[in-house]
């Protein structure tokens, strides 16, 4: 269950003194909201110690080249978005569908800019946080669409006129720290949707491919084969769903441009993970 203790925290690299504020904390990761479109989900087992701000346990370009993601992707999230299709409705035939179900959702402008997340949802406002330190506290009237994001109807520079300071109280009047409290993972972060991955490559690249799993904190296992796949390389591993393109694009990363094809990847649902 999330506690809080590093929510709207300042974060500090051993070598740098800021490189963003804690977004979302799970049970072993951080989210954390950089300058620009920077993001870096890094986890607990990282952190140093926590006093009025969160200090990593490495340098700064290690946590760029470990934790970066992109700043758009799904944040994790127990609650898994019940929209089974890319195609957009209007406000009213989706909450009718799929009441206060907005959380977690990307946010974009009509003219197909990234806003932020919805952090929190109202009856009539979202907040969202977005680039840098910025917060906007959005009506639900300027709703236009929803579908996998939803839509305003407004252009990216009108959106600025809703800014406002990210320490502010809520629309319910409610602090800020409050999002720590209503982050719904009182189901624990193994209920994050996961994928199974099967990575399938030449004997000699085997270590590469795992130096490159163990540099973004995933486990796996391996063999010099599987079945009849003659000189091939086998490794399974389960990563969270949004983190899929994360992992592949680190994997041919690391074997170097001169490598034109590594292997394959066969990618599959996980439909539960049970502890034992």
């Amino acid at each position: 269950m999330a506690s809080g203790k590093y929510f709207n925290k300042g974060v500090k690299a051993l070598d740098a003194p800021h490189i963003g504020h804690v977004v979302r904390e799970t049970d072993d990761t951080i989210v954390v909201f950089g300058e620009g479109d920077e993001r870096y989900d890094i986890p607990v087992s990282a952190i140093r110690f926590v006093s009025g701000n969160v200090l990593i346990d490495a340098n700064f370009h290690e946590i760029v080249q470990k934790y970066r993601v992109k700043r758009d992707a799904p944040l994790p999230s127990t609650k898994k978005d019940p929209w089974p299709n890319t195609n957009n409705v209007d406000l009213a035939s989706y909450e009718k569908e799929y009441p206060k179900s907005l959380f977690n959702k990307g946010v974009r402008s009509q003219d197909e800019e990234h806003i932020g997340h919805v952090m929190k949802e109202t009856d009539d406002m979202i907040v969202v946080w977005g680039h840098y330190d910025w917060r906007f506290d959005l009506p639900k009237s300027k709703i236009i669409a929803v579908g996998r994001n939803v839509i305003i109807g407004m252009d990216y520079k009108e959106v600025f006129k809703y800014k406002v300071d990210r320490n502010a109280p809520l629309p319910t009047g409610e602090p800020v720290e409050k999002l720590a409290e209503d982050l719904p993972f009182e189901e624990g972060a193994q209920n994050i949707p996961k994928k199974r991955l099967e990575i399938f490559v030449a004997q000699d690249k085997l270590d590469t491919v795992l130096r490159a799993l163990e540099s973004m904190n995933l486990t796996a296992i391996s063999s010099d084969s599987k079945g009849n796949i003659g000189k091939m390389g086998y490794i399974l591993t389960l990563v969270d769903a949004h983190r899929v393109d994360d992992v592949v694009a680190s994997i041919r990363g690391a074997a170097g441009p001169s490598v034109t094809s590594l292997g394959s990847v066969i990618v599959s649902d996980v439909r539960e993970v049970l502890k034992i």
